[in-house]
């Protein structure tokens, strides 16, 4: 690639940088080195890879919940498993602030061969695009993530591609060597030059990291692109410790997916930037004292409907839910009556209808306004 130096301004290819006279420096175009990294602008695939945002709650016990948003916790036929699974502080990592952390409340007897647990995110495919999956110039891609645990040993990690002409996986393992000592693990995916990734908001990619698994997922070899099957998902899975031993924890933070075959500094994004591209797939309203869910009209003596314009736009129709149908308040002309019951239709990407039933009659045609309690929320979700 040949780089042309004119006056204050150097060419490099399709991408410039132009230093004006008091020496400011800007750039066009993506900057990347010969590794194919990008240096500077939007690098990181994975959202909230810091941790920062929970919408939720900062902690569940649900085998499949979300301790820190994004991040998915996912088994299949434990028996005996309780876990914690908590969005924790961190004071012990330089830069970060915040962890998804793993507990063990009751550890699992024994592993059989058809159980399993998993932290997974899962990244829509026009978001991949970059990738070239399914060409002859599909790019690397490398996973760099902090990660702590009290059980050393190899864990597997796999890279799952979804897409409607068939799904696929690679995987790799990594060896944590010093119990509850935060190590910088780094794994670099070959591209897939086999299948061509959707390009549409369902999901193109899922980083999967393995907590325990039994034989009948690591049997076959993943090291490579292949099609997929269950018992490629954790080839190499050198321990289930984890799984098995009361008390035992794993965390990470610091996740990041670039393209390029080499692992840049982590892109730290601010917690507005980082909770606002959360909320294309999850929204939680609700939780002060006396809040406003909205301002609404008495359909008839009975029915009232409030427009919900949503905080973001969402990655496909959300489905609602709420704390429950009584507790919510209608306020009109003066009166505050309690409500009944609850259900959202009209849904978009972009807003809902909300109806409620009253306990007891308005004056239909009134204005209104409908408050919950610092106990109630309505939910929208548009997870992957």
């Amino acid at each position: 690639m040949a780089t042309t130096i004119t006056g204050t301004t150097i060419d490099v290819g399709p991408n410039k940088l132009v230093s004006d006279s008091s020496g400011n420096v800007t750039a066009s175009g993506v900057l990347s080195d010969p590794s194919g990294n990008v240096r500077a602008g939007r690098k990181n695939l994975v959202l909230n890879g810091s941790m920062q945002v929970a919408q939720r709650n900062t902690s569940t016990t649900q085998h499949n919940g979300y301790g820190s948003d994004r991040f998915e916790a996912n088994a299949g036929n434990l028996d005996q498993l309780a876990v914690t699974l908590t969005q924790n502080s961190v004071t012990d990592l330089p830069q970060f602030t915040k962890s998804l952390k793993f507990t063990t409340t009751t550890a699992e007897t024994n592993l059989d061969s058809n159980e399993y647990f998993r932290i997974m995110q899962k990244i829509e495919s026009q978001s991949c695009q970059q990738l070239a999956y399914g060409t002859s110039s599909a790019k690397a891609v490398t996973l760099s993530f902090w990660i702590k645990s009290s059980v050393t040993g190899t864990y597997a990690l796999s890279l799952f591609a979804d897409a409607s002409a068939g799904t696929r996986i690679i995987g790799s393992t990594y060896t944590i060597s010093s119990a509850n000592t935060w190590e910088k693990k780094t794994l670099t995916f070959a591209g897939d030059t086999v299948r061509v990734m959707d390009n549409n908001n369902t999901e193109g990619l899922r980083l999967m990291w393995l907590i325990g698994a039994g034989s009948d997922f690591t049997s076959s070899d993943n090291t490579s692109w292949s099609a997929y099957s269950a018992s490629k998902l954790a080839y190499g899975q050198g321990t289930n410790a984890v799984l098995t031993t009361a008390n035992a924890t794993w965390e990470v933070t610091g996740v990041q997916l670039e393209v390029g075959s080499v692992a840049t500094d982590f892109e730290h994004r601010s917690y507005g930037e980082e909770l606002a591209l959360c909320q294309r797939y999850y929204q939680k309203y609700g939780g002060a004292t006396d809040w406003t869910v909205g301002t609404s009209a008495n359909y008839n003596g009975s029915n009232n409907y409030l427009g919900l314009s949503f905080i973001n736009e969402m990655r496909a129709a959300p489905t609602g839910s709420w704390t429950n149908a009584t507790g919510w308040t209608v306020l009109s002309a003066g009166s505050a009556v309690s409500t009944t019951v609850v259900f959202m239709e009209g849904v978009t990407t972009n807003r809902a209808e909300i109806y409620f039933t009253t306990a007891s009659a308005m004056t239909q045609g009134n204005a209104s306004w409908v408050r919950g309690s610092s106990s109630m929320f309505i939910y929208l979700d548009a997870e992957l």
